[in-house]
């Protein structure tokens, strides 16, 4: 089982951080936390594996019935509006800081519960678990996706947490400027996902 476990584990980490869209959506947030950035990875990572439940329950209970191509098309033009708003919201923080920094919980959560409803593309990653033998096996898998989601999140939002509040010990100009830098490349990531979802 724990070979089952980790492989669910690598095949959720390597998911989250290789995903454009799911980087650019916690970046401001984790830079505008600073201390508390690994906040923003843990929601996102539990929203993304809560969504990623959903689209996949829906895919193996209604495969026949529901129109999930069209479902995940949609949800992908959410999703490049969800990622503009973030950088939008980036930019707002950048020019009128709180003085310790924001947490955005629900913000979070409900951009990774997007994120993992949109693209079929996820539940691809997750379709190993049905070639297992058992049940529990395929538990065992998506359980050390769902994992890896999170901790892979976590640990890409402190990192750049802890980054923020070194620039910002340089002056607050340093840190703003990256805020401002990494909203404006969520905002045009977001721009990508919407046209290539409207082609």
């Amino acid at each position: 089982m724990l070979p089952i476990l980790l492989t669910g584990l690598l095949a959720g980490s390597q998911h989250v951080v290789t995903g454009a869209d799911h980087v650019a959506a916690v970046a401001p947030l984790a830079v505008d936390s600073r201390r508390f950035a690994w906040t923003a990875g843990l929601h996102w990572g539990i929203g993304h594996a809560c969504g990623l439940a959903l689209l996949g329950g829906l895919f193996v209970a209604f495969r026949e019935a529901l129109p999930v191509e069209s479902i995940s098309a949609w949800s992908e033009l959410i999703v490049g509006g969800l990622l503009i708003v973030i950088g939008g919201r980036g930019l707002v923080a950048a020019f009128a800081p709180p003085a310790h920094g924001h947490r955005h919980p629900r913000t979070a959560f409900c951009a990774g519960t997007v994120h993992g409803f949109a693209g079929t593309s996820h539940v691809i990653g997750v379709v190993a678990a049905l070639a297992l033998p058992t049940r529990t096996e395929a538990f065992g898998y998506l359980l050390g996706f769902a994992a890896g989601n999170v901790l892979a999140m976590i640990a890409f939002s402190a990192m750049l947490g802890f980054f923020a509040t070194r620039l910002e010990r340089n002056g607050a100009r340093a840190h703003r400027r990256l805020l401002c830098g990494l909203s404006l490349l969520t905002m045009a990531v977001g721009g990508v996902w919407i046209g290539l979802a409207l082609r």
